[in-house]
């Protein structure tokens, strides 16, 4: 799931901790909309618009979030941030029958019956909807999708409405559907405390809702994965958080799981790291002094593109294929270490071993 890391050939600035912002606002928490009393503990600079977001804890709720300002331009953000979405998205998501986040949901339909109409919120090219019917899912099939281009791939016997989600949920305030799945989306949300409770509003009394997000709580050898900051994640979650999330909606928690820790996800670890140093030598290497500017590296090829070094590497789903499978190489490479060591880190960290939590949750039924 978490084989790539986003943000290489686009790469932010560097987080800064315990900085005086004096210009910040205090905000209200995105997820429990509670006050928060405390300065934020760091600082993030995304790399596309050089915009800085604060980072902020809420104590009360155990959500880390950002403020996303409401004039900031994150549609145009996410066209231009091509690693995330577009053709580069097939080879990050591994394929749905190997996809933790689906079997979880598919374990837990033939556990607790789940049929009748299904939402699938974020949907993408539809993998998930398209694994469903294969998993003979009793009942419709839809999905909501922001991104034209991914919508536009799916394939099956199922309707995806493309529209950003808050425009949706505004129209579809009335209890229609049995289940809601929303995968790997809530993070990325600027409002997910106030897209959660209307996401409950659109559930059927007995209705379930499942969730997926990143664990805040998973296990980190090295510094912070550099797609897990704003505008990409602009909250980030662990089992408290969660739970406090359904409570507060009332919605019944069914569910709470932890993803396995993977070999490769360590492997990722270690691979990483020395990939990012790389990247500033490839650009010295290649362009001399323009490497100096604050331009990234695919910026520098896509100036050149009658250059060698651009016709090597190519575009940016092609720098992604061979980031792919360097990544899979040193995996095979160093699996021998790290096999072991992955084994020994589950066991000696069980609670922490997976890179994401699943949350099954039901709607009470009405008096």
């Amino acid at each position: 799931m978490f084989s790539v890391a986003p943000y290489l050939s686009t790469r932010g600035g560097p987080v800064r901790p315990n900085v005086i912002y004096s210009s910040y606002a205090m905000p209200d928490c995105t997820a429990c909309h509670a006050p928060v009393d405390e300065r934020p503990f760091a600082s993030f600079k995304e790399p596309i618009f050089g915009r800085e977001f604060a980072l902020y804890r809420c104590r009360g709720c155990d959500v880390t979030f950002s403020v996303i300002p409401s004039e900031f331009p994150l549609r145009d953000w996410y066209r231009k941030a091509d690693q995330f979405y577009g053709e580069t998205a097939w080879i990050i998501h591994p394929p749905p029958q190997d996809d933790w986040r689906f079997r979880y949901f598919f374990k837990s339909m033939r556990r607790f019956g789940l049929a009748g109409e299904l939402l699938d919120v974020g949907s993408g090219d539809g993998r998930f909807l398209e694994r469903a019917l294969g998993e003979g899912w009793r009942g419709k099939l839809n999905g909501v999708e922001f991104n034209p281009d991914m919508a536009r791939r799916r394939t099956g016997d199922f309707t995806v409405t493309v529209s950003p989600l808050d425009e949706f949920l505004a129209k579809h305030p009335e209890p229609a559907y049995d289940v809601i799945v929303i995968f790997d989306v809530m993070e990325h949300l600027a409002e997910p405390g106030a897209a959660v409770r209307r996401i409950a509003g659109m559930l059927k009394p007995g209705g379930y809702f499942a969730v997926t997000v990143p664990n805040e709580g998973r296990l980190r050898l090295f510094e912070r994965e550099s797609w897990d900051f704003p505008p990409n994640h602009n909250t980030r979650w662990t089992s408290q958080s969660l739970r406090a999330l359904a409570r507060r909606n009332g919605l019944e928690v069914v569910e709470l799981r932890v993803s396995p820790f993977s070999g490769r996800g360590l492997s990722d670890q270690f691979f990483y790291p020395p990939w990012r140093r790389a990247v500033p030598l490839v650009k010295r290497l290649l362009f001399g002094r323009e490497a100096a500017s604050e331009k990234t590296l695919g910026q520098l090829l896509d100036e050149h593109p009658g250059g060698a070094a651009a016709s090597a590497l190519g575009d940016a789903s092609r720098r992604r294929q061979i980031e792919v499978w360097l990544s899979r190489i040193f995996y095979v490479l160093t699996w021998p270490v790290l096999g072991p060591l992955s084994l020994l880190l589950c066991a000696a960290a069980p609670s922490r071993r997976g890179a994401g939590l699943y949350l099954l949750t039901r709607k009470p039924e009405e008096d």
